[in-house]
């Protein structure tokens, strides 16, 4: 059965069918005057409803509203109950199934086809609290959570505007998660608007619980190491974002937040860099680009200059790390790559852990590794000294999804220098460069370069907050 049938004893039957083993679904059956013209039948889920009020203002309305016994029930005494409720009717079978596991109670009615729906969603979920991801010391303290209505109510507060448009799909054949598309209707390109909802609605899979599964069939090189949709916890960002003319996608069931087109600089931005005075923003950015570097390149221009090309550094320094590296019976490169182990290792266990174990982990840990391998020969210190700078400048990172690539190229450039010295790291750099300015995501290029991005970067003013920008009013990406 497609839709519902006129008979309401048919309809019964399909439902109990259909529902079979569903122990948490209940059937409720109202006819006070025993005849079959007059009988209601009522369908919720125990689990995802609150059942007090579903009998004290449901039913009890119901049946103070309940027609004369000479008279025949129909569906308009939903509205004569509920004159002011959100209440709508549906045909659709499989419609109506995946309302009811979404909080709705289903009536149904004598000699209709169409059942009455009315919201009684009751779950404990997760309250509106700090993100835990994107931690800022100036700056809004609210965090998406896991239910969709909130998070839009979150974005509407801030942007309380007519052009915000918010369009719902059902993405996953079995889990029909509701997602939310996001954008403003007078700065959005039309042209990337239609391409993600296109792709949106190409997404063939069973279920979906969280944006990931989602991001990675969004993206236009999925196999690409570096990320090319950002997600955020915060409504700030987002608003932000969409005010730039960017589109935004939120999944039932998952707190991360997608945006589209993302850029390269996108990655490398924090929401405080916005809230501070423009002098202390663009420090941070400067030190976050030295990162970024230090956090790819340092580990591998160590092991080439060591290896091969001792003569680029000082006397005094040159000496110092050849006296080093006498005590050690392993060269730079095994070094680095045995170091870099031991702290990923160190990472992971800290993430994986409780909060109080984990950080302790990490720090004890990266001090008694660290000091026992120069004692015991393992290593030099001024290679504890590279891989712990490494480490740090990695955590500098905003992004996390942006950090891991970095953390993966890093053994591949260290290989490559271990064989070829720092003509081999060229070599890797100019590919990685090549690589990146190939990349584009939903027709704007990785490494955007505009007037906008310009001012972006070195007045930290976000395009939304510009006057006379005529770039993103006209919905334009150059």
């Amino acid at each position: 059965m497609e839709k519902l049938s006129t008979s309401l004893e048919e309809n019964y039957k399909f439902f109990q069918q259909r529902l079979n083993h569903c122990e948490d679904v209940e059937f409720r059956i109202l006819n006070p005057y025993k005849k079959k013209d007059n009988e209601i039948i009522f369908l919720y889920c125990e689990n995802m409803i609150d059942e007090l009020m579903v009998f004290e203002t449901l039913f009890e309305k119901i049946i103070q509203n309940y027609p004369k016994k000479n008279e025949k029930i129909d569906k308009s005494i939903l509205k004569d109950v509920f004159p002011t409720t959100s209440i709508f009717f549906l045909d659709d079978v499989q419609e109506i199934i995946t309302y009811l596991f979404y909080g709705f109670c289903i009536i149904l009615f004598p000699n209709s086809n169409k059942a009455g729906l009315v919201c009684y969603s009751q779950k404990d979920f997760r309250q509106v609290g700090e993100p835990q991801s994107e931690v800022v010391i100036r700056g809004p303290r609210e965090g998406f959570v896991e239910v969709i209505r909130t998070n839009i109510a979150l974005i509407r507060s801030k942007l309380p505007n007519a052009n915000l448009k918010v369009r719902l799909k059902k993405i996953g054949t079995e889990s029909k998660t509701f997602t939310a598309v996001i954008y403003m209707e007078n700065k959005v390109p039309l042209d990337t608007l239609q391409k993600v909802l296109t792709r949106i609605d190409k997404i063939d899979i069973e279920s979906t619980h969280e944006s990931g599964s989602i991001e990675r069939r969004l993206e236009e090189h999925p196999f690409s190491l570096f990320p090319q949709i950002v997600h955020t916890e915060r409504p700030d960002k987002l608003v932000s974002d969409v005010m730039e003319g960017r589109i935004a996608i939120i999944v039932d069931g998952s707190p991360h937040a997608l945006i589209l087109p993302s850029t390269l600089k996108m990655f490398l931005q924090a929401s405080e860099d916005y809230y501070e005075r423009y002098w202390l923003g663009a420090a941070l950015r400067v030190v976050r680009v030295f990162a970024f570097l230090i956090a790819l390149l340092l580990p591998s221009f160590y092991i080439g200059v060591t290896t091969f090309h001792l003569e680029m550094l000082p006397t005094e320094l040159a000496l110092a790390i050849a006296t080093q590296k006498e005590g050690t019976p392993f060269s730079a490169f095994f070094e680095a790559l045995l170091m870099e182990v031991f702290f990923e290792l160190l990472r992971e266990a800290g993430i994986r852990l409780p909060m109080p174990v984990g950080s302790a982990v990490s720090i004890v840990g990266g001090l008694v590794i660290g000091d026992a391998a120069i004692q015991a020969g393992i290593a030099s210190p001024a290679m504890v000294i590279v891989v712990a700078l490494t480490g740090i400048a990695s955590f500098a990172i905003p992004r996390y999804s942006f950090a891991i690539p970095l953390r993966i190229l890093r053994f591949g450039l260290m290989i490559i220098t271990s064989f070829l010295g720092l003509f081999g790291l060229m070599i890797a750099i100019i590919a990685i460069f090549i690589h990146i300015t190939s990349l584009s995501s939903f027709g704007v290029p990785y490494l955007e370069l505009s007037y906008s991005s310009f001012k972006e970067m070195f007045y930290f003013v976000r395009p939304s907050h510009m006057k006379n920008n005529k770039k993103y009013t006209e919905g334009e990406f150059k």
